[in-house]
């Protein structure tokens, strides 16, 4: 009686053990069948034309400067775009975390506008010619002029480099003579030139055709420092008449350190800078580029999948702000 209540016990379990086997592998046909039609699924989705969402393309003008908020302008690449986009008539709302870095990034700007504007000013004088400008004949190769002008340069060697520049063709020739009657009667340019008309500060924002570069102090990892500076550009633009166009998240840090010896004040700080604050900061100013069809820009890194040694936190704090972009 005891042997069959064992024979029955052991039965039962070499059943329920092959029951097991064939369950557990019939779940792995499963996961594995479920898997690649996951796969061939997102493959054929993504052959389907995508309804792509078009912004308006938002281009600044002579009376019409949009404004654009930058974050991390201190240095870098955040400073480099706030210089390129004033330059190029935008009005920039400059993140700063201290005033004298918003004056480094003002001069910069000014700087920068007028080698612009120097640039610009030297095409168009050889591109026009001044009305008092005398007309030189081509075919006769000599001026009439015999004296000496206000820059100590006699007619004989304007007669001269005409007679050399004689040999060229004649739309050389005209180019020629332009530009050396541009040189004897230029000024002297030894005093230092005043700043442009449209690079100086102005009262009337409007009337100027270059942008500007107004520096906002913004702490991204502080959220009362976030909600004085949306009250800040809100001021701005109410006074200005202009929308937040864009909003360009370039605050970070990198952060470097093994993962099993980092302190987690360590951690908390690289996640806060650089994926919290940029959250943070696009919630805030979400009402403003909702109201003009504005665009969010999150300045992510390669090294979101070109792991380094070392950078596990600094990359999962950039992989993390890539998923959310």
């Amino acid at each position: 009686m005891a042997s069959e209540s064992f024979l029955q016990n052991h039965l039962l379990y070499l059943l329920c053990s092959l029951l097991g086997v064939v369950a557990s592998r019939a779940l792995a046909v499963v996961d594995a069948v479920s898997n690649w039609w996951h796969a061939v699924v997102c493959a054929l989705l993504s052959l389907l034309p995508k309804a792509r969402v078009r912004f308006p393309v938002t281009r600044p003008a002579n009376h019409y400067h949009p404004a654009v908020l930058v974050t991390g302008t201190s240095s870098g690449i955040g400073h480099d775009t706030a210089v390129a986009l004033a330059c190029s008539g935008y009005t920039v709302f400059a993140g700063v975390r201290s005033w004298e870095d918003g004056a480094r990034v003002e001069s910069d700007f000014l700087a920068g506008a007028r080698a612009e504007t120097a640039h610009q000013n030297r095409h168009s004088r050889r591109s026009t010619r001044s009305p008092a400008e005398p007309n030189i004949s081509v075919n006769g190769g000599a001026a009439s002029d015999t004296d000496t002008d206000s820059t100590g340069h006699s007619s004989m060697e304007t007669k001269q480099e005409i007679h050399n520049a004689v040999a060229g063709p004649r739309h050389l020739l005209q180019r020629r003579l332009r530009r050396m009657h541009r040189r004897h009667t230029a000024p002297d340019h030894t005093r230092p030139a005043a700043a442009p008309e449209h690079i100086r500060p102005a009262t009337d924002h409007s009337s100027t055709s270059a942008g500007c570069i107004i520096p906002v102090i913004l702490d991204v990892v502080c959220r009362d420092s976030v909600d004085r500076a949306f009250a800040r550009v809100s001021e701005e633009l109410e006074q200005r008449n202009i929308p937040l166009i864009a909003v360009v998240n370039n605050a970070g840090v990198t952060a470097f350190g093994p993962m099993d010896i980092s302190a987690p004040s360590f951690i908390d700080h690289c996640m806060n800078v650089n994926f919290h604050g940029p959250v943070r900061v696009t919630q805030k100013f979400m009402p403003l580029l909702r109201a003009s069809s504005g665009r969010i820009v999150n300045i992510s890194s390669i090294m979101t999948w070109l792991i380094g040694p070392g950078f596990g936190v600094y990359c999962a704090s950039k992989a993390a702000l890539t998923a959310a972009s």
